[in-house]
């Protein structure tokens, strides 16, 4: 996306970004959806598109269309123009697209998108002196400036400044965070079970929970709560913890991603931008993304644009080059305004801030995204010490999950064949459970095998398992092979579906949310793998290893995390230092500050837009200076 700023001349920025891509997504999706196009079903809600109907168009008749399709109205906010459909497993994708994309009522039909969140989590110690990001005191010039900064402004909540926080929600009981989130007043001042503000969602006090459609979003990953703390973790409030950009602010909580990072699709990547937008927000925080362009999405960050709001967005992490056409990613790479089908390329979308990941010498870091034309200026992203929302502890890991090996024991397989064979590997004698069985061999066409265990798994505020896989399925045209997490509720041969995945993939780990269905109940959880007919096959699933977790929410915990999803939330927290401190400030005033208020940083001069590194004293005084309004400091 191209940008215009002024520093004494003009320079023509390009602004794109992105987050971790997956080997799943092997080419570029263009805005267009064909109906001859064969899409990639691992990458997409199996049985759902995603629908957006004109406004003339009343949502009895909008029912009414999609029953005479013989297809289900599955409800996102019964105010919104944006429906998920559901359809058959007999039934094409590419059919039921293209079926309502002919109809003069539908604005725009495309795939139900998953997107994956960008992240590493691996736990740490606490306290201001190990926020490198913030004071650096091993490299002075390593760091964004905080201190200084703060001695101009801390506050910000100030002129009506939001942030949100779209992502796995945020544990807003948090002793770090529960001062500084955001609160709907006529909700919380409402009648219960009423919807008082007429805004479609019923005592949404703190924001919504798109995971399960409620007013709870809180987080039982950890990835957004880690997120809001380095927005705005409250400082001075007690001994030990964590400081965020802003002392103060207004975190709007919006929750579309599970307690494995998982179920974020463009349907509720769409709900939570609009429900930011109509909200308030002022700056929007997405460490994540997807390998495509979607006009949905495109659509909500004109909306966005035009409602003067700012998307700061994590460059990814797969240390590769944005510009690249093999490698798009989005929604950092939307570059232009887009109003239904139709896409305005002389309107730049300028409110977008893509972030690389810095290392504490400030070398860029190993894992990050980068490109000169997409990637806009890089921030601190590795070991970065937050707020966390859990304890987490393991109800039972084998294989890699250990520490030292253990063998994959106790596995059933159905039906009951030598597919799935359990062998070791390599010196370390690293056990693997393989189909086909061999490790390395080849499976073939019409397989349908499933490997297994059954467990009475404990109660927690939230179950995770999770398989280390090493996957190779074939992505050619025509392609139907997947593999995928299932369980069943007793003791059962498992078949429900909690993801699938195809593609060429080193590693893991897979994870998903367990049902509380299972909670303190007898579960079955296991791996299958399907093959359709077609003589396209590869070397199928081996897995290295398997755990169950229990998270439970812990208001004092705090972690350190490396990837660009922690780089963008400290150009979040900037962008709202600025706005709040520059109270009429247009959002492009605060995206040229960002943008040209860093240090220039030769790592990032052939790998950014700006060739910058963030920093918060540079942008707060990049312009002409506020009156009327103070901050003070208080040196920790």
């Amino acid at each position: 996306m191209k940008k215009s700023f002024t520093v004494s001349t003009v320079f023509l920025f390009t602004l794109v970004s992105s987050f971790n891509v997956s080997a799943q997504y092997n080419k570029p999706l263009t805005n267009s959806i064909s109906p001859n196009l064969n899409i990639n079903k691992s990458s997409f809600v199996k049985g759902e598109v995603f629908v957006k109907f004109k406004k003339t168009i009343n949502q009895n008749s909008i029912s009414a269309l999609i029953s005479s399709n013989g297809h289900q109205l599955k409800m996102i906010n019964e105010l919104s123009d944006y429906k998920v459909i559901k359809f058959s497993n007999s039934e094409k994708i590419e059919g039921i697209i293209a079926l309502y994309k002919s109809d003069p009522n539908v604005l725009l039909a495309q795939p139900n998108q998953i997107y994956e969140i960008a992240a590493f989590t691996p736990p740490s110690d606490l306290m201001y002196k190990k926020q490198w990001a913030l004071n650096n005191t091993l490299s002075p010039s390593s760091d964004i400036d905080a201190e200084k900064a703060w001695e101009l402004h801390t506050d910000c909540s100030l002129n009506n400044t939001v942030v949100a926080v779209i992502d796995t929600g945020v544990n807003y009981l948090h002793d770090d965070l529960k001062n500084n989130i955001w609160t709907n007043m006529a909700e919380l001042n409402g009648t219960p079970r009423v919807d008082d503000d007429g805004n479609g969602y019923v005592d949404d006090i703190y924001g919504w929970d798109f995971i399960d459609n409620d007013n709870s979003p809180m987080d039982t990953n950890g990835h957004g709560t880690h997120l809001a703390g380095t927005i705005a973790a409250e400082a001075n409030n007690f001994s030990l913890g964590t400081v965020g950009v802003c002392w103060k602010a207004s975190i709007m909580v919006i929750r579309i991603g599970d307690a494995a990072a998982g179920k974020i699709t463009s349907a509720r990547l769409v709900a939570g931008i609009d429900y930011a937008i109509e909200n308030g927000a002022t700056v929007i925080n997405l460490s994540l993304g997807g390998p495509r362009g979607l006009l949905a999405e495109q659509n909500v960050i004109t909306k966005a644009r035009d409602n003067g709001v700012i998307l700061t967005i994590a460059a990814g992490n797969a240390a590769a080059n944005n510009d690249l056409a093999a490698s798009p990613t989005y929604p950092c790479n939307f570059e232009f305004a887009s109003y239904g089908e139709t896409v305005n390329k002389d309107d730049k979308l300028d409110n977008i801030i893509c972030v690389a990941s810095l290392d504490d010498d400030y070398a860029m870091s190993s894992f990050s995204n980068f490109g000169i034309k997409n990637v806009d200026v890089g921030a601190p992203g590795r070991k970065i010490l937050s707020t966390w929302p859990v304890s987490t502890t393991d109800f039972i890991s084998q294989g890699l999950y250990t520490d030292p090996l253990s063998v994959l024991s106790g596995w059933l397989s159905f039906p009951a064949s030598p597919r799935w064979q359990l062998t070791t590997q390599g010196t370390s004698s690293l056990s693997v459970l393989s189909d086909p069985s061999g490790f390395n061999a080849v499976y073939g066409p019409n397989v349908n095998t499933t490997v297994y265990q059954t467990f009475t798994a404990p109660v927690a505020d939230a179950l995770t398992v999770d398989f280390y896989k090493l996957i190779d399925i074939p992505l050619q045209a025509g392609n139907q092979d997947y593999t995928s997490v299932v369980y069943g509720i007793g003791d059962v041969v498992p078949a429900i579906e909690m993801s699938f995945t195809a593609g060429s993939r080193t590693g893991g780990p897979y994870g998903n949310e367990i049902p509380k269905d299972c909670m303190n109940s007898t579960c079955s959880f296991g791996a299958q793998l399907v093959s359709d007919g077609n003589t396209v096959v590869g070397i199928g699933v081996d897995i290295l290893g398997f755990r169950i977790q229990a998270h439970n929410f812990d208001n004092s915990a705090y972690a350190e995390s490396d990837g660009t999803s922690m780089a963008a939330p400290h150009v979040a927290g900037l962008a709202a230092l600025v706005k709040s401190y520059n109270p009429n400030y247009t959002y492009k005033d605060v995206v040229e500050s960002v943008m040209n208020g860093g240090d220039s940083l030769a790592v990032l001069q052939d790998k950014t837009v700006t060739g910058k590194a963030i920093n918060a004293f540079g942008s707060l005084t990049y312009i002409n200076k506020p009156t009327g309004v103070s901050g003070s400091y208080v040196k920790k």
